[in-house]
């Protein structure tokens, strides 16, 4: 029913007047769209929101603001100033989460900050200088022991993240913090010697898929685990694609009961007829 999206059209929303990214929430049902990138006191940043991450309830936005307002944004990592912020939809109310600053060598955080598919938490990763934790039921901001890539939480309970291998640091895995303990374990060794990152979750928390690259400038592949029985797959190997990944190819973003995948890409020999030339929306199914 929801949709979040960055965008830095003027005209979507009346309140909306300060011509930078801004974070909307569009209504499928209803057909409206709300600006939701705004401080605590109700007026908007003054500079531009990116990065939106949603529950499946569309009740919990967490997003990023970016570097100076003057600053143009194009898109990529967030490795520089920018700060994490969590919207509550129906209550209309914003909370800061952290600041990070990679000028003053606080940290290098590539991802802006994400909700679990229940909206229960959201965490905002600071690579190797840990990660907080926001519990959207208390308020509570909470650091994190813990360090890594993109980082995915499931609820609250667990967080899904890619970290380097700390045998072997030229090899990226897939691991598992449990908030409770505050142990972790290896959930799928994938190998990848370049980068692991892009995770994305079905709504229970069961099947996490995550962009694998090998080499400098390029994605690889994905990979999909099924958390239950332990199983990674390759989209190469199993489901026949070429070059899954190529140029301008995202995270794969999994549905609800993880049977399909969104990704974008601007490979031209993936579905007959793309002509255009240019990056477009495909949908693989995973699962039967």
């Amino acid at each position: 029913r929801y949709v979040a999206f960055a965008s830095e059209a003027t005209n979507l929303d009346p309140t909306d007047s300060n011509d930078r990214f801004d974070i909307f929430l569009h209504d499928r049902e209803s057909g409206t769209t709300n600006l939701v990138s705004i401080e605590p006191d109700g007026t908007q940043h003054r500079i531009h929101s990116i990065e939106p991450s949603m529950s499946d309830d569309g009740t919990l936005i967490a997003y990023a603001t970016w570097k100076d307002p003057e600053v143009p944004y194009f898109g990529g990592a967030l490795s520089g100033v920018f700060t994490g912020w969590a919207y509550d939809v129906p209550a209309e109310t914003t909370i800061r989460l952290a600041d990070f600053s990679f000028a003053e060598g606080v940290c290098v955080a590539d991802y802006g900050p994400q909700v679990s598919p229940d909206g229960s938490v959201a965490v905002a990763e600071c690579g190797p200088k840990g990660a907080f934790l926001y519990r959207q039921n208390s308020r509570e901001i909470v650091p994190l022991p813990v360090s890594g890539g993109f980082m995915m939480p499931t609820g609250s309970d667990r967080v899904f993240f890619a970290d380097q291998d700390q045998e072997n640091s030229t090899s990226w895995d897939l691991f598992v913090f449990d908030i409770e303990s505050e142990a972790v374990s290896t959930l799928a060794d994938v190998n990848a010697t370049w980068t692991l990152d892009n995770l994305s979750i079905s709504a229970d928390g069961r099947y996490l898929s995550a962009v694998k690259s090998d080499e400098m400038g390029g994605f690889n592949d994905w990979f999909i685990v099924d958390t239950s029985a332990g199983n990674t797959s390759s989209l190469t190997l199993e489901y026949g694609l070429t070059h899954p990944g190529g140029p301008g190819s995202t995270r794969l973003d999994l549905s609800g009961d993880g049977k399909y995948g969104a990704f974008s890409s601007t490979l031209g020999d993936l579905v007959d007829n793309d002509t255009n030339e240019t990056g477009d929306i495909f949908v693989i199914q995973l699962l039967d």
